[in-house]
């Protein structure tokens, strides 16, 4: 159950949820992506031009943990269907597909989706979440299956996002992914959130409380710490 929680993620930030298990983190991306309802409180999307609405009227991608798509078409029509859903015109989406096949390194004739590589239909499904565009884009566990290769093409693919504005909610246990990834941590323990550091911030407050311990290792041990309160 969540309770008096408050989360603040911006445009061009890559924020990590973390949290053990049945602490509440699905149901606050749930409640986020516009797929169950919160009892109270509000959500709220700021906009380019500065102004606030609410968050439901917002363009958001998400990427679930585990991938939904149309297996016996191709990457190019999986893209194209999404496109044609979200309502694009046929003369705007031919030349954004072609751009996200090359920004994602998918091959054209790469063949019907059933048949890619673990790696290749998770770039495919981030490509999809983003067709139309997104202010905010939500992943779930994304690098989960994924080989050490696939991982670090998935942090440059999330690292241009995050250059082009967009910003980034992930949840993910893989703490190698989300130290190389993340620019905020924020930690839910009991429906609350009881911590949210910048990296800066986060690995000073490692180091003056696990000096013995390299960087990485000093941070994961305070996340864990931190998530144990």
């Amino acid at each position: 159950m969540l309770k008096g929680l408050n989360l603040d993620i911006h445009q061009g930030e890559i924020h990590v949820l973390l949290g053990i298990n049945g602490g509440g983190k699905s149901t606050l991306i749930n409640i986020i992506a516009g797929l169950i309802n919160a009892d109270s409180g509000n959500l709220v999307y700021y906009r380019n031009d500065g102004r606030s609405g609410r968050l439901k009227d917002a363009k958001i991608g998400y990427v679930f943990e585990q991938p939904i798509y149309l297996p016996y078409l191709s990457a190019y029509d999986n893209l194209a269907f999404v496109a044609m859903m979200q309502g694009l015109k046929m003369a705007d989406f031919k030349p954004r597909i072609g751009r996200l096949m090359e920004d994602f390194g998918i091959p054209v004739g790469s063949g019907i989706v059933r048949n890619l590589s673990k790696g290749m239909k998770e770039r495919l499904y981030l490509a999809m979440a983003i067709m139309g565009r997104p202010g905010f884009l939500i992943l779930d566990e994304p690098t989960d299956g994924l080989d050490f290769v696939s991982a670090g093409q998935l942090v440059r693919d999330l690292q241009r996002l995050k250059s082009e504005g967009v910003g980034i909610l992930i949840a993910s246990h893989q703490f190698d992914f989300i130290w190389e990834t993340a620019t905020v941590f924020s930690v839910l323990n009991s429906g609350k959130i009881s911590l949210t550091l910048g990296k800066e911030e986060l690995a000073a407050k490692a180091r003056k409380m696990f000096p013995s311990l390299s960087e990485s290792n000093g941070v994961k041990s305070f996340l864990e710490a931190s998530m144990r309160i």
